[in-house]
């Protein structure tokens, strides 16, 4: 990767991509422009990210010292997504990488408790390892809870899935979110290969027998990549509800025109020393051998200025399910509609909501 980029010309990918992106996941504008006005390379940006994340945990301390948890864990939280930046694409440094990595969980981790309402980690075994995920129940809510599993793609991971969590605690579901194979913690165990479906329906069966949750009503949320796998997970198990893939793809017939982040991404995720090696690893990663066993309703979120992956996939998969499909195209979304959030984050949840809930009194 090229570290370096004229001061006043921050990049379009940064622009156009990073920037809608870590407001929607939570991150302050405050803060992403006190980074732009820092940074010139994507290692002065982790460094950047890195000292705004440890003043947050300083005030976190301060905040907890006297009582205030609720704004303790908030702070955490901000802190926790600082770090997310911090190491998101510190491809220059894998040991930085790492470390930031580590730090983002361990921080979340501390704020899990500290929220209103509060999230539950649970570890769930799969393949000799343990998938680590945060649940988080309505409070209010007197019978089980109808769910949500928030599926991570190429970068993505369960402490960036925060305020889609807390759109859907608001509308009375309850969410899981987890790292899988080549994701956030659990990377050090396995890498990004074939058959991640088989993790989603390992964490479905662990979320099914939980006491609070309502195991009929389970349905699956994926982002960009993510997408990809949750419609492998519903054309193999038939119980999963509704299905959203936001941002997401048929195939991997985009990967040569990718952002080299992104590529960069695929080559640290499997583990691979070359993008052909990453391509490989991720074997045919089509839908076309399993779409037509999923049979439950489906909705498709994407943006027409997708450089990651080109919206003809939204259309191919859409014409692929077509009596239980709906596609919500937008013409200036970028990469999983970043730069409108709120309108789709909130479409999502909402039509998870009318089917989960569905004679449930909501």
């Amino acid at each position: 990767m090229n570290n370096s980029f004229p001061k006043n010309n921050f990049t379009n990918e940064v622009f156009s991509y990073w920037i809608p992106r870590l407001v929607a996941d939570g991150v302050d504008i405050n803060d992403i422009l006190t980074v732009h006005g820092k940074a010139t390379n994507w290692s002065e940006w982790s460094k950047a990210w890195s000292e705004i994340a440890n003043r947050y945990n300083l005030l976190a301390k301060k905040m907890k010292d006297n009582g205030l948890d609720i704004s303790a864990g908030e702070t955490l939280i901000r802190s926790s997504l600082s770090y997310h930046c911090a190491q998101i694409v510190a491809f220059h440094s894998r040991e930085e990488k790492e470390t930031m990595q580590a730090l983002k969980v361990k921080t979340y981790q501390k704020a899990a408790p500290l929220l209103a309402p509060p999230l539950e980690r649970i570890e769930v075994p799969f393949k000799n390892y343990k998938i680590p995920g945060y649940l988080r129940l309505p409070s209010w809510l007197k019978i089980p809870a109808a769910c949500v599993l928030l599926v991570p793609g190429l970068d993505s991971t369960k402490e960036d899935f925060h305020t889609i969590g807390d759109i859907c605690v608001k509308r009375g579901l309850a969410c899981f979110s987890f790292d899988g194979p080549g994701q956030g913690e659990f990377l050090q165990h396995l890498p990004l290969a074939e058959g991640y479906e088989d993790c989603i329906e390992t964490i479905f069966d662990a979320i099914s027998s939980h006491p609070k949750i309502d195991p009929l009503r389970i349905g699956t949320l994926g982002r960009s990549l993510g997408g990809y796998f949750v419609m492998r997970a519903a054309a193999k198990n038939s119980q999963i509800a509704a299905s959203v893939v936001f941002g997401g793809t048929f195939d991997l017939e985009d990967f040569s025109s990718m952002p080299k982040t992104i590529r960069d991404g695929f080559c640290y995720a499997t583990g691979a020393k070359t993008e052909s090696e990453a391509r490989m690893l991720m074997g045919d990663s089509s839908l076309i051998d399993c779409i037509d066993k999923v049979k439950k309703p489906v909705l498709i979120v994407h943006g027409k200025l997708d450089n990651i992956f080109n919206w003809k996939q939204a259309i191919k998969l859409s014409n692929s399910l077509p009596d239980i499909s709906t596609l919500v195209m937008d013409d200036n979304g970028v990469h999983c509609c970043h730069n409108n959030a709120f309108l789709y984050r909130t479409k999502m949840i909402d039509w998870l909501a009318n089917i989960l809930n569905k004679n449930q009194g909501y």
